[in-house]
C-alpha cells in the first residue's frame, strides 16, 4: 500500500522506523510538525520524526497549519500522491476532515487506551493516575470527533502497580508498534468489520498541567501513590513543605499496618492516625532513614524525591540534609511561581 504518515514526537519516529525497515508498505510521504527551539537551543530542531523521514531520504512536510487557505494548500499537496490510507500517531495537531478522508481507504490512528475509555490527551497517565489494572492500545479510523471513529484492532497490557506512566509507555510501545503492523496486513478485512465504540462507556482525559501535580495528603494512600507515579515523568507530582521549599516527588511505595507498626514499635496506633494528613514521620531500619508522610487513610512511604533546582535523590540521602524534619508537615498552598 501506498502509505502517508503523520507523527512528530520519539514514540511515532519508533513506529516510522519499523515501517521504514519491513518494507512491506511505500511511505509516500511524511507529515510532521514544523521545527522548533528546543531545551537550550535558541536554533529550531526538527521533530523526531522529521530527522528520521530526511535520514531515510523521505518526501517531508512540515506545515504550519492545516487551516484555511493553508489547509487548502496541503490537501492539494497530499492529495497528489494518491495515497492508499494514511497513519496517524501522535501528530500533535489536528487534521481537517478533508485531509484524513483524501486516502482511498481514510486514515487510521494509534490510541494509548482501551477506547472508549480514556479518550483524549493523557490516556497512559491517567490509566495510573485511575488505578487501573489494564490498559492498551486501540487502532481506530480516524473521525471528526476525537478519539472517537470506528476500532479496528486492540491489544490489552497489564500494568504493574509500582512502574510510573514513563515506564509504562516505554513497555508500551512495542506492543502498539506491532499492532499498526499486524493491522496494515488485513486492513481491508479490518475496515469491513470496524466496530463503532460505545458512547456510553466512554470516559475522557485532558492534557496534565503542573497544577494538576500538587498532592493533597487528605487524600487516601493509594490515590497519592498513583498520583506520584502517574506524574513520573511529566508534569512531576509536586508538594510543599511549611517553609515554602517546593518538593518533586519520584517514587513512592504502599504500606500496611503491619509495616508501620514494625517500623515504629514503641508509637501505638491511635497516636500514629492522630497525626495530621502531610505529617512527616522519619524511621530507621538496617540503618538508613525512611520517609514517610501521613495521609487521608494511613501513610504513604516516598522513596525518591528532590529539591526544586537540585538533583533527585533517594529518601535517605535527602533526610541527610536540613529540609525536612521528623514531626515537619508538607504543607502549605502553592503560589503562582511554583507552578511552572
Amino acid at each position: 500500500m501506498k502509505l502517508l504518515y503523520f507523527g512528530s514526537p520519539e514514540i511515532s519516529a519508533q513506529l516510522l522506523d519499523r515501517l521504514i525497515v519491513d518494507g512491506e508498505h511505500q511511505i509516500c510521504a511524511v507529515i510532521s510538525n514544523p521545527d522548533r527551539p528546543k531545551g537550550r537551543s535558541s536554533q529550531p530542531l526538527p521533530t523526531p520524526v522529521s530527522s528520521r523521514a530526511l535520514d531515510a531520504g523521505l518526501p517531508l512536510f512540515r506545515f504550519e497549519s492545516l487551516k484555511g487557505e493553508a489547509g487548502q494548500q496541503a490537501f492539494q499537496e497530499l492529495q497528489a500522491f494518491d495515497a492508499d490510507l494514511a497513519v496517524v500517531f501522535a501528530y500533535g495537531s489536528i487534521i481537517p476532515k478533508a485531509i484524513f478522508e483524501a486516502p482511498r481507504l481514510g486514515s487510521i490512528n494509534l490510541h494509548g487506551s482501551l477506547l472508549p475509555a480514556l479518550r483524549g490527551a493523557s490516556p497512559v497517565q491517567s490509566a495510573i493516575l485511575q488505578g487501573l489494572t489494564t490498559t492498551g492500545w486501540t487502532l481506530q479510523r480516524l473521525g471528526e470527533r476525537m478519539d472517537a471513529g470506528d476500532i479496528l484492532s486492540t491489544v490489552e497490557i497489564a500494568v504493574d502497580g509500582r512502574e510510573t506512566s514513563g515506564e509504562l509507555f516505554e513497555r508500551m510501545i512495542p506492543s502498539g508498534v506491532q499492532l499498526v503492523i499486524d493491522s496494515l496486513r488485513r486492513i481491508d478485512d479490518l475496515i469491513a468489520a470496524a466496530r463503532p465504540q460505545d458512547e456510553a462507556q466512554a470516559t475522557y482525559c485532558s492534557k496534565l498541567r503542573p497544577d494538576d501535580a500538587f498532592i493533597s495528603w487528605s487524600d487516601a494512600s493509594e490515590k497519592i501513590h498513583n498520583q506520584i507515579r502517574g506524574m513520573n515523568p511529566a508534569p512531576q507530582a509536586r508538594t510543599i513543605t511549611e517553609k515554602g521549599d517546593l518538593i518533586l516527588l519520584h517514587r513512592s511505595a504502599l504500606l500496611s499496618d503491619e509495616d508501620i507498626a514494625a517500623l515504629f514499635p514503641s508509637v501505638d496506633a491511635a497516636s500514629r492516625h492522630a497525626l495530621l494528613p502531610g505529617t512527616i514521620c522519619v524511621a530507621k531500619q538496617s540503618g538508613k532513614k525512611r520517609l514517610l508522610a501521613r495521609t487521608g487513610s494511613g501513610f504513604l512511604e516516598i522513596l525518591e524525591l528532590q529539591l526544586s533546582g537540585r538533583k533527585r535523590m533517594p529518601a535517605h540521602d535527602f533526610l541527610n540534609g536540613s529540609v525536612l524534619a521528623d514531626g515537619s508537615r508538607f504543607d502549605g498552598a502553592p503560589d503562582a511561581k511554583q507552578i511552572v
